[in-house]
């Protein structure tokens, strides 16, 4: 009766020990709730991983060589995860956007690709006509990712995402595309094409797309152009510069207009973001230069100005002239809008 005793009173300690435990429980995760929606203060989103995240280490992360190619290097198949925008929304390389989100879907693709796509995510064009095979690759910025507590705890999310290039999505059977799932666990090639038309507008497997390179007249006609553009925008020739050099910084006491001095800052910006993105050891530096340069002279209109099939136009094209032309014909509309801003020299000079 006394062992009995003994291990009935065990029994009930115990289970009035674990009742006191797990009553702290509640209390610790409903203070946790209550600070989590309560909070009025902007809260900031980090992963603790500490590794360096971007283009280059999801590349290294996923690469995945198409069998069966003839010419040259074999094309690395990556998947990417994507959000699908409106004509009217999409950005080129080299530029930046600040996007809130409020749906829960969008949040996880977010916090996806930070976890397990190197923070790259892909920003693709939905319309009337379905879903465009180009998409804009983009680098997911953590250091402007912010959550926004709201009422009844609902949370917005702000995220800035930087344009960093272009992929073509890759619908190949077999081969690689099963190779590539096996290699990242997944468990058949429809992980990267989408189970389902849902599945598909946002994710999927790409490939590289990158500009033709011209030829030598070809290359003489670009320059000519890109001296147009620049002369609009009053800026010394970048035909001194080297294929790594950035675009200085302009003297304040510069004398032009307050829009002229923005879209000199947003071209010479855009510009420095795709050259540090280029690999010199594969591209060619004058043309790596060239196609820098025609995706900067979209950044400099804003974006109300610029005509959504342009830009349509500009993100497939994989012919450098075509895009600096484009780019200059929306530079030029834009620019004579306002002839204050530019000399009637500088006007006569683009139209050369």
């Amino acid at each position: 009766m006394t062992s009995r005793g003994n291990a009935s009173s065990r029994v009930a300690l115990f289970i009035r020990a674990l009742g006191i435990y797990l009553s702290s429980l509640c209390i610790f995760h409903t203070s946790a709730f209550c600070t989590i929606c309560l909070q009025p203060s902007t809260r900031s989103y980090h992963h603790p991983s500490t590794a360096l995240c971007g283009v280059p280490e999801w590349k290294a992360k996923f690469s995945c060589p198409l069998k069966n190619t003839t010419k040259g290097s074999p094309t690395p198949t990556l998947p990417l995860l994507l959000l699908p925008f409106k004509p009217s929304q999409i950005i080129l390389p080299g530029q930046h956007t600040t996007l809130t989100f409020r749906h829960g879907k969008y949040m996880d693709i977010i916090d996806d690709s930070i976890s397990n796509y190197e923070s790259v995510m892909g920003m693709s064009v939905l319309d009337e006509d379905g879903i465009l095979p180009i998409v804009v690759v983009c680098e997911v910025i953590e250091e402007e990712l912010e959550l926004h507590p709201g009422f009844r705890g609902v949370v917005s999310m702000e995220v800035g995402l930087r344009a960093v290039g272009r992929a073509k999505r890759w619908d190949g059977a077999g081969g690689a595309g099963m190779e590539g799932a096996q290699r990242r666990g997944l468990s058949n090639e429809a992980s990267f094409r989408g189970r389902t038309a849902l599945d598909a507008i946002h994710e999927g497997q790409f490939i590289d797309w990158c500009d033709d390179t011209l030829d030598i007249d070809g290359m003489e006609v670009a320059n000519q152009c890109l001296g147009n553009i620049e002369s609009l925008l009053m800026l010394p020739t970048s035909s001194t510069m080297s294929s790594r050099q950035s675009y200085p910084s302009q003297s304040s006491t510069t004398q032009s207009s307050s829009k002229l001095q923005l879209q000199r800052t947003l071209y010479q910006t855009a510009y420095n973001s795709i050259i540090e993105h280029c690999n010199t050891a594969q591209d060619n530096p004058q043309h790596a230069k060239l196609t820098a340069l025609s995706f900067a002279a979209f950044a400099a209109v804003e974006s109300e100005d610029r005509s959504p099939s342009v830009i349509m136009q500009a993100l497939t094209t994989k012919d450098t002239l075509e895009r600096l032309r484009l780019g200059l014909a929306l530079l030029l509309d834009d620019v004579t809008s306002d002839f204050d801003d530019i000399s009637e020299e500088h006007i006569r000079d683009a139209f050369q």
